[in-house]
């Protein structure tokens, strides 16, 4: 049952998994080895839910879907610090979004280049797409 919450929209927090505060660009490394005494446990804080399961720390967001799939997986709740509840970020997350800002600059750019060259609607969205593509495949490359 938790393997589809792992797939779809889960955080496995290893530990040392470098957290970033957007505001200050503190970067912070995330402890976790002693959140497996927790195993089979859930916690909530400010809209972040975090499992415990085979010794592995998951964070997905809050919601009664995620909290009825780990109740009727055995699950119960406790008490424990929730990593990325407190306003910070996975690093690889921020970077991703922080890409997704510039891609998306990008493409508005080129949508007013078009617009003020008389570019048809049709040639404007091939040229869209075909620019998000190449930033993509130049910038997101894991």
């Amino acid at each position: 049952m938790t393997n589809e919450l792992k797939k779809h929209s889960a955080i496995w927090c290893y530990d040392g998994i470098i957290a970033v505060f957007p505001l200050s660009s503190e970067e912070v490394p995330v402890e976790t080895v002693a959140l497996s005494q927790f195993e089979k446990c859930y916690a909530v804080n400010n809209g972040k839910l975090c499992f415990v399961e085979d010794n592995e720390v998951f964070v997905v967001p809050y919601n009664g879907q995620a909290i009825s799939c780990l109740k009727r997986a055995g699950f119960r709740k406790e008490n424990f610090y929730v990593p990325f509840s407190n306003g910070e970020y996975p690093k690889k997350v921020l970077s991703f979004i922080e890409e997704r800002k510039k891609e998306e600059n990008l493409v508005e750019t080129c949508a007013m280049y078009i617009e003020a060259h008389g570019f048809t609607q049709d040639s404007g969205d091939v040229l869209r797409n075909d620019l998000r593509q190449i930033y993509r495949r130049q910038h997101l490359q894991c």
